[in-house]
């Protein structure tokens, strides 16, 4: 009967120690599944910010990037509260490793993953904060261009204009309104060049968006150029029309006196004695000195025409130049000729007296 009990004692003992060993492992698997359970949840969630944080939409312009890092910021507020959620997995699991839980290499894993995976997501949201920002500098980049571009075009389409006046006073009115057009052009070439320097520092801080700057880059400096190139054009010819019209006002005031001075010389009837003779002679002569005082001008502004018919971008005027400088020729040569022809008659007439 002794024998008998100490073998059930032995046996009961080793149900409480089975018992026991029983309640403490499926307590272990209980704090496992739970730690396993809050720990996926997390992971769940930090993959969650993961697809949040790799974004790669930066907008399409200055408003909705704007509007993206508005909403960037509010996820960098919630995602610091990761901070204290990672913190009690690492707690829980460290408390687990301490205790020698039976599933440490799990334990150890899951928490190696969850802190790898934090990690991850931290440097991926910074980097998507820092280039939301580099976006930003950029849609204000293009902006700017395409305002500077558009300005530009209405510029050039001010100055595309074929008008450039049919008299002096017109041509000198378009001159001086295209003066004040080409200080308007020194205020925008600063902000041209501004832009430029700035698309040389974003394309170095933002090595990705080269191919893009690049081509607002040279959208704008083709256009600017072209704008240039336009406005001196049409400042040379206003410059061109002015020196012509004020050639062939000088031409016609010549005109106008060569006319003038052929009806002085011929204008006078023969005088019928010796005195009146003569003082017809001495005014007849200071007409010749008034005449070689202009012969001067006539040689330059005939020079003048023939190298006005010559210039290739007057080709349009040659006919009109060429048949004003004939008309000076033949009316200056008519007058020489004519105060020659009444000198003779005046002479004649004084012989007979």
């Amino acid at each position: 009967m002794q024998s008998y009990c100490s073998g059930l004692r032995k046996d009961h003992n080793e149900v409480e120690m089975l018992c026991e060993q029983r309640s403490r492992r499926l307590q272990q698997s209980e704090q496992l599944y739970a730690f396993l359970r809050r720990t996926d949840l997390l992971l769940e969630q930090l993959n969650e910010q993961m697809t949040v944080a790799a974004s790669e939409d930066y907008g399409r312009d200055v408003e909705h990037v704007e509007l993206l890092i508005q909403k960037f910021e509010s996820f960098m507020t919630s995602l610091a509260a990761n901070d204290a959620k990672v913190a009690r997995i690492k707690t829980e699991g460290d408390k687990l490793l301490e205790d020698k839980h039976p599933d440490s290499d799990q334990i150890s894993a899951k928490l190696e993953e969850v802190e790898q995976l934090w990690e991850d997501l931290r440097e991926l949201a910074s980097a998507r904060q820092e280039a939301l920002a580099g976006a930003k500098q950029v849609h204000v980049f293009d902006r700017d261009a395409d305002e500077t571009i558009r300005w530009i075009v209405e510029k050039d389409a001010a100055i595309s204009s074929e008008d450039y006046g049919q008299d002096l006073e017109t041509i000198q009115s378009l001159a001086r309104r295209h003066h004040g057009f080409e200080r308007d052009l020194a205020a925008v070439r600063e902000q041209v060049d501004s832009l430029m320097a700035k698309a040389q520092r974003l394309t170095e801080l933002f090595p990705d968006a080269k191919e893009h700057i690049s081509v607002k880059h040279n959208e704008t400096i083709e256009i600017w150029d072209s704008l240039l190139e336009r406005s001196a054009l049409r400042k040379e010819k206003l410059f061109q029309r002015e020196n012509l019209q004020s050639y062939f006002g000088e031409l016609s005031e010549l005109m106008a006196w060569i006319i003038e001075m052929r009806a002085k010389v011929t204008a006078p009837e023969l005088p019928k004695d010796v005195p009146s003779t003569e003082a017809i002679i001495s005014r007849h002569e200071e007409y010749k000195a008034e005449i070689d005082s202009r012969a001067e001008t006539v040689a330059k502004l005939s020079n003048d025409g023939n190298s006005l018919i010559d210039r290739p971008d007057l080709h349009f005027m040659a006919e009109e130049i060429g048949d004003k400088v004939a008309a000076l020729q033949d009316n200056w040569s008519s007058l020489l000729d004519c105060w020659r022809k009444r000198d003779d008659i005046y002479k004649k007439n004084l012989d007979l007296r």
